[in-house]
């Protein structure tokens, strides 16, 4: 679905993020805006003055795309704004401007532009979307939530609108409506990872753990590279008296991406799980041998050798860390003395 004139937006491909899903997303997700070329018409009036503006709506955007794939980014909003207090009712302009305003990391601005478009018409399902993206991003959950429900009952065809909608549902706690919102989306498309990672972890927060490990595995074997996935899987099976198939997803993983301190305290867990604390200690001293100043890897591994058993391995570690400035180190280092 798009814009008909000189400006087209479309939904943007999800980043897995909110802290649910830290899939990614990461979940917060920019506005997806793409340029292309196309005839656009005024519908406002012209009044004064105050940059020299190019006489038509046509050559005013194509001014503004030239500035824009330049770069010339805070040029390119100079005339649009320029614009828009000359033509307050042309739509198109509102959302060149607003790309232009993200350009230029000022969402707030560009979400003003974004409700001004809207209030112009038509709402069209696609800028209802985009508004709720750049509402998502400022933190204004509540309108992003009203902009997501307006593109999708515009346009239920789209699975993109239940899946942001179900991901802002469940950042705000509202596991039931994200729920519902993220199996309408998996019904549009099915082999969307994100759709069952944000369904996995919201399933650990619900403390159910047998399903979370279903929904991150279909997830994984969606998309076998996003960690995140791995990790929700490998918490869940933690849970559930599994830390042996949890060490198996973390042991198929690069050896670069095992250094992540997520997965390293997965993996300990794990290892603590199955009575192997020397195992555990042992991820934490190569990480803190790779890289002499990562004093928590250093204190961590001091920790794991202490429970080992491994009095002079532990002060050797834990002695490191605190000469690192580990603030906890200190103390341990004289409980074991």
């Amino acid at each position: 679905m798009h814009h008909r004139r000189g400006y087209r937006v479309r939904p943007g491909r999800v980043l897995t993020s909110v802290g649910l899903v830290a899939v990614a997303v990461a979940f917060v997700v920019a506005a997806s805006v793409v340029l292309r070329s196309g005839p656009s018409r005024a519908t406002g009036g012209a009044g004064p003055s105050r940059l020299a503006l190019p006489t038509t709506i046509d050559a005013i955007l194509g001014s503004a795309r030239l500035l824009s794939t330049e770069g010339a980014h805070a040029k390119a909003e100079a005339i649009l704004s320029e614009a828009t207090r000359q033509y307050p009712d042309n739509q198109e302009l509102r959302i060149a401007l607003a790309m232009e305003l993200l350009e230029l990391r000022r969402p707030e601005e560009a979400y003003d532009q974004y409700t001004a478009a809207l209030s112009i018409g038509p709402r069209e399902p696609a800028i209802e979307f985009t508004a709720g993206t750049i509402a998502n991003t400022i933190g204004r959950l509540d309108r992003a939530i009203e902009h997501y429900e307006a593109a999708q009952a515009a346009d239920p065809t789209t699975g993109d609108y239940p899946l942001y909608l179900g991901q802002v549902l469940a950042k705000l706690g509202r596991y039931d409506a994200a729920k519902a919102s993220l199996l309408r989306s998996a019904k549009l498309n099915e082999d969307r990872a994100v759709i069952w990672g944000t369904l996995a972890d919201i399933a650990l927060r619900e403390n159910n753990a047998h399903l979370s490990a279903s929904h991150a595995a279909r997830a994984r074997s969606i998309d076998p590279s996003n960690a995140v996935y791995r990790l929700i899987e490998g918490r869940a099976l933690n849970r559930i008296g599994r830390p042996d198939e949890a060490l198996e997803l973390f042991i198929a993983m690069p050896p670069a991406d095992r250094r992540d301190p997520d997965v390293m305290r997965l993996m300990s867990e794990s290892f603590g799980l199955l009575n192997r604390p020397r195992d555990a200690a042992l991820i934490y001293a190569a990480a803190a041998d790779e890289d002499r100043s990562d004093g928590e890897s250093a204190f961590r591994a001091g920790e794991w050798f202490d429970r080992a058993g491994e009095a002079s391995q532990a002060r050797e570690y834990l002695g490191r860390a605190a000469l690192l400035g580990h603030e906890a180190a200190a103390a341990v280092l004289e409980r074991i003395r």
